[in-house]
């Protein structure tokens, strides 16, 4: 899903989808994807998700992975993502964590075609027992993979993980002007709940 940056006075679009509403069964954890209302969730022939690579080598091989994946995806940003950028991102994040960024693989390519990040948050962070909910960190796929239901897959396999973490309600934000992008999330049964400006 190809996306343009920010224009100045762009406006953002906050979503967020109930997960009370979902079917009341969970999955076992070795399902790749969760039930949903029109049945189970069959992923793309061959497609594997799996979470980074913590090994000092992996990790190294997966962060650049990580970069591809997004310059490809955001090819009309100012300049091409490195490094220092996965680190303002994900890494220097405090609710960063390897086991919640994943990498989708298929055996076209020897390398991840697509990666989301899930960030756990409590509304009341003081108050241990307070749900738990999910938010939705830079969804991209590989130009050449994309509409082939890589997308969908990680979105699932998120929404999976935030399930059998009782969290209640998954949110994400958005260019309102990115139609594909907010049409996808409401596909998947996110609804828009209000508009921010992203003027700096």
């Amino acid at each position: 899903m190809p996306r343009k940056p920010a224009p100045r006075h762009a406006l953002v679009v906050h979503m967020t989808k109930d997960l009370n509403l979902a079917p009341p069964v969970r999955p076992p954890a070795r399902c790749l994807s969760p039930p949903t209302p029109a049945g189970r969730y069959l992923p793309p022939d061959g497609l594997s998700i799996r979470t980074m690579d913590c090994s000092d080598e992996g990790l190294q091989r997966d962060v650049e992975a990580w970069l591809s994946i997004q310059n490809q995806a955001f090819r009309d940003r100012p300049r091409p993502w490195k490094r220092a950028d996965f680190q303002r991102e994900l890494h220097e994040r405090n609710w960063f964590r390897p086991q919640h960024l994943w990498l989708a693989e298929t055996p076209e390519l020897a390398a991840p075609v697509g990666t989301i990040a899930l960030e756990l948050v409590s509304c009341t962070p003081a108050l241990s027992n307070e749900p738990l909910g999910g938010r939705i960190h830079w969804l991209a796929v590989d130009p050449r993979f994309q509409r082939r239901g890589i997308g969908r897959t990680l979105v699932l396999r998120l929404e999976q993980e935030c399930w059998e973490r009782g969290a209640e309600q998954i949110t994400l934000e958005t260019l309102r002007s990115w139609t594909s992008v907010t049409g996808f999330y409401r596909s998947l049964g996110y609804q828009e709940n209000h508009v921010i400006s992203a003027d700096p």
